[in-house]
C-alpha cells in the first residue's frame, strides 16, 4: 500500500479549506488506487506525484483518474525536458544543416543564416515526446526518431542512454547510441539515433 503518499494527500485535502472538496475520503482513494495504474504506464516517482496533486488542488481542478495521469505525465516530461532538448536541438541542427547543402542555391545565399534558422525550428517545432514505462519517445511528425531510457531498474542500460529506433513502439536494446547525461554522440542525424 502507498500509506505515505495517502497521509500527505489526505493532509493536504483536509488542511485546504476549498467548499468544492466534498468528498475527501473518496478523493485519497482515488489518488491511492490510481499509483499503480500510473506504476504501470511510466517510472514512478513519489515526490513528482504528490506535488502533482498538491497543485491540482491548489488549483481546483477536478481529481480524476485520467486527469492525475495527465498531470503526472506533464510533469515528469517537464522534470525531463532538459534529456529531451538535447537530443532535439542535435537532431534539429543536422536537419537544418542537410537542408542547407541540399538547397545550397542561389536563391538563399544572401540569407541562409535566417533560412538555416527557419529550417531548424521547423524541425524541433515538429517533434514530440511522450513517456512509456522505460522510455522517453522521441517522435517527428509521423517517425519516431529516438528512445531514451528512464527506467532506473533496467538491467541492460542507464538512465539516459540513446536507443535507435526498431518499431513505433520499441527500440533496439543490442547496445546505446550514446548517453544524453554523459556522452552524448557527436553526430545524431535528424533521420534518428
Amino acid at each position: 500500500m502507498y500509506l505515505r503518499e495517502t497521509y500527505i494527500i489526505k493532509e493536504n485535502i483536509m488542511n485546504n479549506q476549498n467548499p468544492n472538496l466534498i468528498n475527501m475520503s473518496a478523493k485519497v482513494a482515488l489518488v491511492s488506487a490510481t499509483v499503480p495504474i500510473i506504476e504501470s504506464l511510466m517510472p514512478y516517482d513519489e515526490y513528482l506525484y504528490v506535488g502533482v496533486v498538491e497543485e491540482m488542488i491548489d488549483d481546483d481542478i477536478e481529481i480524476t483518474e485520467s486527469s492525475l495521469i495527465e498531470y503526472y505525465e506533464d510533469a515528469f516530461l517537464c522534470n525531463n525536458q532538459e534529456m529531451i532538448d538535447v537530443v532535439v536541438n542535435k537532431m534539429s541542427e543536422n536537419y537544418a544543416d542537410f537542408c542547407k547543402r541540399s538547397n545550397d542555391r542561389e536563391q538563399y545565399r544572401h540569407n541562409i543564416g535566417m533560412v538555416w534558422q527557419d529550417w531548424y525550428d521547423k524541425y524541433k517545432n515538429s517533434c514530440v515526446a511522450s513517456v512509456g514505462r522505460s522510455y522517453i519517445k522521441i517522435a517527428n511528425d509521423s517517425s519516431v526518431v529516438a528512445f531514451i531510457v528512464i527506467n532506473e531498474n533496467d538491467k541492460k542500460f542507464e538512465v539516459g542512454d540513446l536507443l535507435k529506433v526498431a518499431s513505433w513502439r520499441a527500440p533496439t536494446r543490442n547496445f546505446k547510441r550514446g548517453n544524453v547525461m554523459t556522452a552524448l554522440p557527436e553526430t545524431i542525424q535528424w533521420t534518428g539515433v
